[in-house]
């Protein structure tokens, strides 16, 4: 600070620290009348208060911007948080549906796509397990007549096309559950096939959820509805129908 054209150290005591001091001071250094000092205390007033409002107002500003720099960062961290986590999803996803294909592939035969006994023997036992709206079940048995001389006489080749075409004939004509929800899929095509107007369709399942979802699926694909809802039968359908059953319901 300058005072008569010589520079004063802020913290000298004869130097005011507060308004009234600045207002003392003012009366008794310098040589002003009363209106005089008046209009300079109201002047300095001003300036004091402009000075404190834009302090004030930066202050505020910066606390703004920190907030706002501190909930951009914590928004850029809640979707890194979210892409880990979608990612690491996929990757269960992708290892969960490698795992099922390849146990599904080492529990058939390569050639003819059925089960091998060990595991037809575990998928019947479990099927008996949570099967029981009847007292009895049957399972059919099949032999190729006449077949070792055919591979004996024709050659192991022949022998495993003959193999080949019986497992086919096997799986046409046996009903199965990937077969008996295509056909009502089908069913349900042909009910809306020329209507004009968008199917509206539900689905149900009885603790298969999984199924149920992929069935989904392709009911939007085939169909081109909206996502329909899937949800799980009550206790008196689920008592009836048993464990695993999926079952569709559509109009126009």
């Amino acid at each position: 600070m300058r005072i008569g054209g010589e520079r004063v150290p802020l913290d000298t005591p004869d130097i005011p620290q507060t308004r009234p001091e600045l207002e003392d001071w003012i009366r008794a250094a310098l040589p002003l009348s009363a209106e005089q000092q008046r209009t300079l205390s109201a002047a300095i007033e001003a300036v004091f208060g402009r000075q404190q409002r834009l302090w004030q107002e930066s202050k505020e500003e910066a606390i703004r911007a920190l907030v706002a720099g501190f909930s951009d960062k914590l928004a850029r961290l809640r979707d890194e948080i979210s892409q880990r986590d979608a990612t690491v999803s996929s990757i269960a996803t992708y290892f969960e549906g490698l795992v099922g294909s390849l146990t599904e592939k080492s529990n058939r035969d390569p050639r003819t796509k059925l089960m091998n006994l060990e595991w037809f023997m575990s998928q019947l036992e479990s099927f008996l397990e949570l099967e029981q709206r009847v007292r009895w079940s049957a399972i059919g048995l099949a032999d190729i007549h006449g077949f070792k001389r055919y591979n004996d006489v024709l050659g192991h080749a022949v022998g495993d096309r003959i193999i080949e075409r019986v497992a086919a004939l096997l799986s046409e004509q046996v009903r199965s559950k990937g077969k008996a929800l295509a056909r009502m899929l089908e069913l349900v095509e042909q009910k809306v096939a020329g209507q004009g107007a968008q199917a509206h369709v539900a689905i149900a399942h009885g603790m298969a959820l999984d199924e149920a979802l992929a069935f989904r699926k392709e009911v939007v694909a085939r169909l081109g509805c909206a996502e329909p809802p899937v949800s799980e039968v009550g206790t008196v359908l689920g008592a009836h129908l048993g464990p695993g059953v999926v079952a569709i319901a559509a109009y126009v």
